[in-house]
């Protein structure tokens, strides 16, 4: 669901980057590939999980055209629910 959206919302300047916080950069991408995720794939550390206060998987993090987090997800959501927060983050503007 969510690379449909990121599929879906991607000329209107949505990104969608997968992060994994354990495992080998090959464990990471042969698990994306499983869940059908397209997205680039990247290896956090302990700094992203504690700046982003990641406390359980899957944790998603809806980053605002300011580079902070707009929006937070713990667990499975709706496609509504993250059709939602994706459409407030990119309807907002970059601080200045």
């Amino acid at each position: 669901m969510l690379q449909k959206l990121a599929d879906e919302l991607s000329p209107r300047g949505l990104a969608f980057v997968t992060v994994a916080l354990d495992g080998s950069p090959v464990r990471a991408a042969r698990v994306a590939a499983r869940l059908g995720l397209h997205a680039p794939v990247v290896i956090g550390d302990t700094r992203l999980r504690q700046d982003f206060l990641v406390a359980s998987y899957p944790w998603t993090i809806v980053i605002g055209r300011d580079g902070r987090a707009a929006a937070a997800f713990r667990g499975v959501h709706s496609e509504d629910a993250f059709r939602e927060a994706f459409r407030r983050a990119l309807a907002d503007r970059p601080r200045s």
